[in-house]
């Protein structure tokens, strides 16, 4: 078995039972680049006064490196890979060479306007997100030379987790953008599926529900398989807790009016906040107890706690599922299968196997008969956020998509 992970920021490839490593090239320039930089301006720290001088006092260059490392997939030539990142405010799509100590990497693509995430990548053509800004996203389908993309969705809405079906149509999800008279930001609606013809470019909806998200679908025989989670998260509250709190969110409350107070009639924050970088990428490594999966935050400690009795746990909220999804072409009945629990990401390899990761371990889905599949532990990770099959995915229907849209 062979297929491809992230463990925090490496790059992971598992190949019958070894596990080799690898760090983004990008990545290691930049934090050597910030910390030459800390170390040349060091003398504007020096004194008291030159301190003070400088407004960039309070901004360690090398721990001001946010990095997430989004994506990974397979190329279909031996030895290289893509993968995509964010770097505070920089993004983008790089080639890894596996194994060339002079050739590391080859850039792809690169952007500061703009996030590149997920990525998928078929006999048929490379699809990535393209995230603009924090709120919404598009689909979009590279040339076959990589040179170039094109966006295939847009609106008000975050397109996420394009996959091909066989016939060429693209199967996605996507969340509304909810927003107030003033047209800001208010939430997400929650995530449905959808089918785009590229024939036609029209758009359908395959499932929605509005207690629930659907979040990466890909196709099977009968149908497709997607994550299911709640559209809003149930939390618990101590009532007494609740009570005891009241004191401090008072007083959290007055500093919050006084920070407000000062900002207004000033233009200058109460405390100055140096930190930099794409919000995806801060919000990461601002505060290592929650980690942004599948647009939602995700408090490790606690969910780890609470899956601690299971053998092996993590930190993924088990009310998130992997569910298949058929529908009985004669009747159009649609049913829905729960596979798995606590599931932040999942592929499915040529052979029908599926592996999926609950951020501590990577697992395998094997079916026996239709009613009866088994499980297994493959591998252990810190951080495991995304898992892809080390081969691109092949779709039967073969034609120049790109040069056509």
């Amino acid at each position: 078995m062979e297929f491809l992970y992230i463990d925090g920021e490496k790059i992971c490839i598992y190949k019958d039972g070894k596990v080799s490593e690898y760090e983004s090239g990008y990545v290691k320039r930049y934090r050597e680049t910030s910390l030459a930089t800390a170390k040349n301006n060091e003398w504007k720290r020096k004194g008291r006064t030159e301190r003070l001088l400088n407004e960039d006092y309070f901004f360690n260059e090398e721990e001001g490196v946010y990095v997430l490392i989004h994506s990974i997939a397979p190329t279909g030539e031996d030895g290289k890979i893509f993968y995509s990142f964010t770097v505070n405010d920089s993004s983008g799509i790089y080639c890894k060479y596996l194994g060339d100590e002079k050739k590391t990497e080859a850039h792809v693509v690169s952007s500061n306007e703009v996030d590149f995430t997920t990525l998928t990548n078929t006999t048929l053509g490379l699809l990535a997100t393209v995230k603009k800004g924090d709120v919404t996203a598009d689909i979009a389908l590279f040339s076959e030379d990589k040179s170039e993309y094109k966006c295939l969705t847009s609106g008000d809405s975050l397109d996420e987790n394009p996959s091909f079906r066989k016939d060429g149509k693209i199967l996605f999800n996507s969340y509304g953008v909810g927003r107030d008279e003033n047209n800001n930001f208010l939430e997400y609606a929650p995530s449905e599926i959808y089918l785009l013809d590229l024939d036609s470019m029209e758009i359908t909806e395959m499932m929605s529900d509005p207690e629930y998200s659907f979040v990466k679908p890909i196709e099977t025989e009968k149908g497709f398989y997607c994550i299911q989670k709640p559209a809003k998260e149930k939390e618990r509250r101590n009532p007494l807790l609740e009570i005891l709190l009241i004191p401090v969110r008072i007083v959290q409350g007055i500093v919050g009016f006084v920070s407000f107070f000062v900002t207004m009639f000033s233009g200058k924050q109460l405390v100055k906040d140096n930190r930099r970088g794409s919000s995806m990428a801060r919000n990461f490594k601002k505060d290592e107890r929650k980690i942004f999966v599948l647009n939602n935050f995700v408090r490790v400690e606690n969910e780890l706690k609470k899956n601690s009795k299971e053998k092996f746990y993590g930190f993924i909220p088990r009310s998130w599922k992997l569910i298949e999804v058929k529908k009985d072409m004669a009747t159009g009945e649609v049913t829905t299968r729960e596979l798995v629990r606590g599931v932040a990401d999942y592929c499915v390899l040529e052979d029908g196997t599926i592996l999926y990761t609950n951020g501590k371990h990577v697992f395998s889905i094997k079916e026996k008969n239709e009613n009866n599949y088994e499980v297994e532990r493959i591998v252990g990770a810190d951080c495991c956020l995304k898992v892809a099959p080390a081969t691109p995915i092949n779709i039967e229907k073969q034609e120049e998509l790109f040069s056509n849209l």
